[in-house]
């Protein structure tokens, strides 16, 4: 993919980088930096203008996103049934976990996009819980005004050393995806104790209900 978007130039180059952008959000395996480096690559050859690149890139960016808030909000509470939302929500609220997002939003978003499959499940739950799409449109744009140029620069700086920037960039997302496991397995155990926790009180609580009505 990244090879045939480095041989357009022009309009082609513009459509390309968009097209990738936008089925990167539709679930096609294509993490977003990559687009966006080879953005970069292109306006250091010349082929395509800076601020229109820029331009495409960062709508593209925000046009994938709102579609995957879209799909959260149509497929609704449907979501918070899912074993990874329970594994990364645990038992609060949903009032509780969307109060959490929106207070966080812009960090939380600025993360996720940056972590392939980190960046769905987070732009999912914003829709599902009808976080307010204002506000979740100004976070994640906030976030891309930072995320977009900071790639296309890496790009365009690192032109002629492009394989090895993105055998840099999949050994460090590499790393990220063992670090998100491991939390996900550390928060899954305290999961797990916290729920024994809860059935022992319920039943100790029971117990001494039960003795009372005894005496």
């Amino acid at each position: 993919m990244d090879q045939w978007l480095l041989s357009q130039d022009g309009m082609w180059g513009y459509l390309g980088l968009l097209i990738a952008l936008l089925a990167g959000a539709l679930g096609l395996p294509i993490p977003e930096d990559f687009p966006l480096l080879v953005g970069g690559i292109l306006i250091n050859q010349g082929k395509t203008e800076a601020k229109l690149t820029f331009l495409v890139c960062y709508a593209g960016t925000l046009i994938g996103d709102i579609i995957i808030y879209a799909v959260g909000r149509s497929v609704g509470l449907a979501v918070t049934k899912k074993p990874w939302f329970r594994l990364r929500f645990g038992d609060d609220s949903l009032s509780k976990v969307k109060q959490s997002l929106e207070k966080r939003s812009i960090l939380m978003i600025f993360i996720a996009r940056h972590l392939f499959y980190l960046r769905t499940l987070t732009f999912l739950t914003c829709g599902a819980l009808r976080m307010s799409f204002a506000r979740f449109l100004a976070a994640d744009a906030i976030a891309a005004l930072i995320s977009v140029p900071l790639m296309l620069s890496l790009g365009y700086i690192a032109a002629e050393h492009y394989d090895a920037v993105v055998h840099g960039i999949s050994k460090a997302k590499e790393l990220s995806l063992v670090l998100v496991a491991f939390l996900l397995l550390a928060g899954f155990v305290y999961y797990r104790r916290r729920r024994a926790l809860q059935r022992r009180k319920s039943a100790s609580e029971q117990a001494n209900g039960e003795c009372s009505g005894i005496n």
